[in-house]
């Protein structure tokens, strides 16, 4: 057992300088890696995405939301492999991830973005009036936060490209057109119907 911990011990190190992470998301990614350690052995294999798991899941529930997608990427790990040990951590260690609404990516993305506070208000307003439909809701969040802050920057004229706001939701172009379309619709049904 502390062989297969030193081995985690040291990627969480070497993840951290790639990610920046917090000394509290380390230690809660340890104790997590510790939990699943005392109930099943690893191999030398699978430690960068049992680690990586558990960094992702402490990350979730302290509140720090990044796209998967952009975690893994940021890593140079599968999403395959990644997703599969993600799943057994979960089940062995018996923890539960929160998951992140649209409104905390705006907040990540808009950051990232460089995006004004009346932008961010404008996407957050544009997230909540489209709630009350929840087939929109149930979408994948980043993406429809993207799609709120593309919708967002051209209503406020920080204008940003599809492009760029997809590299930072780690998304496509053609997935944030097609929730801008959806939110567009949802809005203007909406409000023909008020």
């Amino acid at each position: 057992m502390q062989r297969d911990l030193n081995i985690c011990r040291d990627y969480i190190r070497d993840f951290s300088e790639k990610l920046r992470l917090p000394d509290n998301i380390k230690h809660e990614s340890l104790r997590i890696i510790a939990r699943y350690i005392s109930k099943r052995h690893i191999t030398k294999r699978e430690a960068p995405y049992l680690v990586s798991a558990a960094i992702f899941i402490a990350l979730r529930n302290s509140g720090n939301y990044r796209p998967l997608d952009r975690f893994l990427h940021e890593l140079g790990l599968s999403k395959k492999k990644f997703s599969k040990t993600y799943r057994a951590l979960r089940e062995i260690v018996k923890i539960d991830v929160k998951l992140p609404r649209a409104e905390d990516y705006v907040y990540m993305f808009a950051k990232d973005l460089q995006l004004s506070s009346a932008c961010i208000k404008t996407a957050i307003d544009i997230l909540n009036r489209v709630k009350v439909l929840r087939s929109i809701m149930t979408k994948n969040a980043a993406s429809l936060a993207a799609a709120a802050i593309y919708y967002a920057s051209m209503i406020t004229g920080e204008v940003r490209s599809r492009r760029r706001i997809a590299e930072v939701a780690a998304t496509t172009e053609s997935t944030i057109r097609n929730r801008y379309n959806e939110i567009v619709s949802a809005l203007n049904i909406h409000s023909n119907c008020e």
